[in-house]
């Protein structure tokens, strides 16, 4: 894994010192990302740069790394898995290899096949190439998202890079934040692609490349998810669970070339311990290093059951008990360092666990994508409640469920069943192409937002507007079932630009490489096409999962509700957070920020602190938003453009 920066100058070349100067600036930033190395190069119009997290052939795999004429450079960051069996067909076509890494494993293929390269490609990565011939910049981002690439353009120049805040170290990137890129933020918690909080700056979507030839740029998807790409009627279940376990079995497989020491993230949860299940089919348990976190509260401890798993296979087991206190001591920090602000809570867990984990480690395995391929998250079928519940007069829903919340405020056990009832009560309303938004507690709805805003603007705050892309994926979504259409949105918003981005920058601060199996290209369209039974039965997703794992993890792992990593933010917001909150809504703040009305938020934070209501959604994702701020100090430009795709 790795940190790659860049920019490219319609015609003409480059000055090479001030532009190496700009590069190594850009390269300092994601220096965590690859702290083995560096490499540097300005040729004519093009400079590239990089940062190695040293993985596989650790000896000839420097970059910018060069094709045999020098024609083609490129710098990359991820791991293409097929490589070893893409690379003897590029070799028999006649191309030379100088190293045995996968990065020149995708300079041939690109010799090769042009743009049609990346439907060879199994893994996760970003990268960008340039082709001198042609002048043409070619970049690319993996088809689920799990790697980013952020890019811009300015007077004729793109400017790329990693993270955003490379972005920030070229003269002609500037941090200007928007109300239009402020309420995107707050609408979902995150924000999502193509947008990024600064204007004019844009995420690369999953599954797409762009080229920037002649000044020109052009965007292109490569692969789109789709739930019929294989036709599952007749066969029957037996036999698709035995195909489900050998694609298990190669994506594993794969994830286990590493030149440096490998382990997995055990949560105690179904699909983390699946990739321990299958890791001990394919190599001595005894090697297996398990890493797992624990907490003394045993309300948000998943230790013991993560314990179990481990004893049942005979890992190399590895714990660490830590204290509530520790994970909220973190938590404001980590949000600060994000390069873009990010309300998910559950980023401090994430960064101890990968910062644990890396001490002894390089490659970590882990279960993302489970919830959103087998329907495991609470919200499939608390869906199907909302809707069964908006059909009841409003009447008795204002007296019977909506003041239910407030009851349950200080239960911090019923916190799930709380979550439910706010998620059912505040989904009712909702249309149902963007009913999902409402399941986050981090999402700020435009009714919130125009409350709290210092000057909302009217046509930024219609919900066609703010949720276009999920409106978008609504209409694109296959039709078979509302199941499906919610997997869909997930897979296209929640999982790329939440998760898979959460799980980058926590593991990434460490220099911690993340790898994700049940995220492999040929396990995605084999999910998706499943019939909706077989994933959600009543209030159980996952049912498919289970199955598969029957007589191979213990019943009581198998019988386990999601858990997560629950954070008691409520109770936080009038504890260890207050300090902080009361900073982000210093009036004086406020007024020189520009951006929300001190009267408004004052007002919540006295209603939340004295029990009346619940709005710790609200404040938390404020919050966060206020400790990025504070920590990067952007521009606030109190006028509007509507962006959208580049």
């Amino acid at each position: 894994m790795c940190g790659i920066v860049g920019f490219v100058l319609r015609g003409g070349a480059l000055p090479v010192q001030e532009s190496e100067r700009t590069l190594r600036l850009m390269a300092d930033v994601v220096r965590h990302r690859g702290p083995d190395g560096e490499g540097y190069r300005v040729a004519g119009p093009a400079a590239l740069g990089h940062r190695r997290l040293s993985i596989i052939d650790l000896a000839t795999g420097a970059q910018p790394m060069l094709n045999e004429d020098g024609s083609v450079a490129i710098v990359f960051n991820g791991e293409i898995y097929n490589f070893l069996e893409l690379r003897p067909k590029l070799e028999k076509a006649g191309h030379v290899f100088r190293t045995r890494s996968d990065t020149e494993v995708i300079i041939h293929a690109y010799e090769e096949y042009g743009t049609e390269c990346l439907q060879l490609f199994n893994g996760m990565f970003a990268f960008a190439l340039w082709d001198a011939k042609k002048q043409r910049l070619f970049a690319a981002r993996d088809r689920m998202g799990k790697k980013p690439l952020y890019y811009a353009v300015r007077n004729d120049t793109l400017i790329f890079g990693s993270e955003l805040t490379a972005l920030l170290k070229h003269p002609l990137v500037r941090p200007i934040v928007t109300p239009y890129t402020v309420s995107r933020y707050l609408a979902f918690g995150y924000v999502p692609a193509p947008d990024t909080i600064y204007d004019q700056v844009y995420k690369l979507l999953p599954a797409q490349w762009l080229t920037f030839e002649k000044g020109n740029l052009n965007l292109e998807t490569y692969w789109k998810l789709d739930f019929e790409r294989r036709d599952f009627s007749g066969v029957p279940e037996a036999e698709l669970r035995r195909q489900f376990w050998e694609l298990f079995r190669d994506a594993v497989r794969l994830r286990l070339v590493s030149d440096v020491p490998l382990g997995v993230f055990l949560s105690g949860g179904i699909d983390s311990s699946a990739v321990v299940a299958m890791m001990c089919e394919l190599m001595s348990p005894k090697d297996v290093k398990t890493f797992t976190i624990g907490f003394k509260e045993r309300l948000y401890d998943e230790s013991e059951p993560a314990r179990a798993v481990a004893r049942q296979f005979g890992t190399d087991h590895h714990e660490k008990v830590l204290d509530q206190a520790l994970m909220l001591e973190r938590l404001p920090s980590l949000i600060a360092r994000m390069d873009e602000p990010l309300a998910d809570s559950s980023m401090s867990p994430t960064s101890l666990v990968s910062e644990f984990a890396r001490s002894k480690i390089t490659v970590a395995l882990g279960g993302d994508g489970g919830d959103e391929l087998f329907a495991g998250y609470g919200t499939f079928w608390l869906d199907r409640l909302a809707a069964a519940y908006a059909r009841l007069p409003r009447g008795i829903r204002r007296s019977v469920l909506e003041p239910a919340p407030r009851a349950l405020f200080d239960a911090a056990r019923l916190l799930r069943l709380r979550r439910a009832v706010e998620y059912i009560g505040g989904a009712a309303d909702a249309p149902e192409p963007w009913r999902v938004m409402m399941w986050s507690e981090a999402a700020v709805p435009p009714a919130a937002q125009r409350g709290i805003l210092a000057s909302p603007n009217p046509e930024i705050l219609q919900a066609e507007t703010l949720y276009a892309d999920t409106i978008r994926y609504e209409a694109q979504a296959p039709r078979r079932s509302r199941l499906a259409r919610l997997q869909y949105q997930f897979q296209k918003q929640y999982l790329p630009d939440d998760i898979l981005t959460k799980v980058d920058r926590a593991s990434m601060m460490y220099g911690l490489e993340v790898r994700a199996p049940l995220l492999d290209v040929r396990i995605v369209d084999f999910a998706n096409a499943l019939p909706d039974r077989f994933k959600l039965r009543g209030r159980q997703g996952k049912g498919f999962l289970r199955r598969v794992l029957e007589g191979k993890l213990p019943d009581r792992i198998l019988d386990r509700p999601k858990m997560g990593f629950g954070i008691p933010l409520a109770e936080w917001l009038r504890s260890g957070l207050r300090p902080y909150m009361d900073r982000a809504l210093a009036p004086k703040f406020l007024e020189e920020q520009g951006v929300f009305r001190a009267d408004a938020l004052s007002r919540l934070l006295e209603e939340h602190l004295s029990g009346r209501r619940n709005h710790r959604g609200i404040l938390w994702t404020v919050l966060a938003l206020q400790l990025w701020w504070e920590e990067h100090k952007p521009s606030f430009r109190n006028s509007d453009r509507q962006t959208g795709e580049a």
